[in-house]
């Protein structure tokens, strides 16, 4: 016979288990769970492997890879990693520290990995 304490204990037990692994699986964030989704981020463009497909992204400061989701116009050449302005200017290329502005998405772009952000704006500050 199971106890009422037996019980709540094995459901906390199942609800902290299920939340780990739910932290786990979106890369040991939940950002894109809180309503204030928008972000300024500072960081270095990179390339990164995901699915066997060359992606580039952007290292936050912070150390969160973000997998960066640009605007229409916007063309991401993986190798080398470059971001192309709507001009067909290179924006920025491996290695290029930038500051984007976006929203956090729950949804990710293809295999990319990392923390997904919609780009709804960036400048280049060095090298």
């Amino acid at each position: 016979m199971t106890t009422d304490s037996g019980r709540q204990h094995r459901t906390r037990a199942l609800g902290l288990c299920l939340t780990a692994m739910l932290i786990a699986a979106c890369g040991g964030s939940l950002d894109f769970l809180n309503p204030d989704r928008h972000r300024e981020v500072r960081g270095v463009i990179g390339p990164s492997i995901g699915g066997g497909e060359a992606c580039v992204g952007l290292m936050g400061d912070d150390g969160t890879w973000h997998n960066t989701l640009w605007p229409e116009g916007w063309r991401v050449v993986p190798a080398p990693a470059q971001i192309l302005a709507p001009d067909g200017r290179t924006f920025a290329e491996a290695g290029d520290t930038v500051v984007v502005d976006g929203q956090l998405s729950a949804e990710g772009q293809g295999p990319c990995p990392g923390t997904p952000l919609e780009v709804e704006s960036a400048r280049r500050t060095g090298p």
